[in-house]
């Protein structure tokens, strides 16, 4: 049996959280093409007879403008060398600048470590010369498409060709480590993301208030947060018409992934300016 934990690390909306649910074969990180989607560092479990590999996301390098962020960027590279490979995930558009040029100093050279270029639909590869004074470093260089699977199979095949013998770290039939709350909230953040088009995501933490499962049915009240009194009636929309969008599209995912029917309650509430409060970063897991 073999086992290993792979990091993957780069700037924010590379493709991170895209490129491991294509590598487990379904969607269970959630994605979007705002930037800051994922804000906890996250396992996502690919479990055979032959091995199990533990993916595990991380959120996206930035430069800091507030506490959350500075919070985010530390939870990156805690504890990196820890992890047996790491992956550094790059955007075609924008290789190489100073975010990661900080991520390369932060890996240990004594690491499997592979640079993905992720993304790569959207240019010319033809025109895609990264210079040799940064491919060199790492081990190899993998190009890759989401939206294709380009590469897809290379990459999980130099994963696993990179295993070490090791135990079965968690159940079978485990696919992550995220709590069922936690797991509720991203789905919700994610609706929150992908349909309300304007500045309010950034902004917008989902608080789980209740659960309530029985064998056929999961009950559930959300709280969505936001840092601006102009921010509440865009998530609520016309005549409920934003708040009710959401509400739909979450409570479909959590019926999909759980397998048992859902009724979702979502509230708006502000929290003026929470990703500078330390308390409620605490109270968030944001720390």
């Amino acid at each position: 049996m073999k086992s290993g934990f792979a990091i993957f690390v780069g700037k924010t909306n590379v493709g991170k959280t895209s490129l491991i649910n294509c590598l487990m074969g379904e969607k269970i990180g959630i994605v979007s093409d705002k930037p800051q989607t994922t804000r906890f560092r996250t396992s996502f479990i690919e479990s055979t007879k032959e091995y199990q590999i533990i993916y595990v996301d991380s959120p996206g390098v930035h430069d800091a403008r507030n506490l959350l962020h500075i919070r985010l960027n530390k939870k990156i590279f805690d504890s990196l060398d820890s992890f047996e490979i790491i992956v550094h995930v790059i955007n075609p558009v924008t290789v190489f600048d100073k975010l990661d040029v900080e991520i390369q100093n932060k890996i240990s050279n004594k690491k499997p470590r592979y640079l993905v270029v992720n993304k790569i639909d959207l240019v010319d590869t033809s025109n895609l010369n990264l210079d040799k004074s940064i491919t060199s470093f790492y081990d190899q260089v993998i190009y890759t498409s989401t939206k294709n699977f380009f590469g897809i199979k290379e990459l999980k095949k130099t994963i696993i060709n990179n295993l070490n013998d090791g135990p079965m770290w968690y159940p079978e039939s485990m696919k992550t480590d995220m709590s069922k709350e936690m797991l509720i909230s991203e789905i919700i953040r994610e609706k929150v993301l992908n349909l309300v088009r304007q500045e309010v995501p950034h902004g917008v933490y989902v608080l789980i208030e209740k659960i309530n499962e029985k064998q056929n049915l999961i009950f559930i009240e959300a709280n969505i947060i936001v840092e601006k009194e102009s921010h509440k009636p865009i998530l609520i929309g016309h005549k409920g018409s934003m708040i009710k969008n959401i509400g739909i599209e979450s409570r479909l995912e959590i019926e999909k992934f759980f397998g048992k029917k859902c009724v979702l309650k979502l509230f708006v509430s502000v929290e003026k300016n929470w990703r500078n409060k330390d308390s409620l970063l605490r109270r968030f897991g944001l720390w």
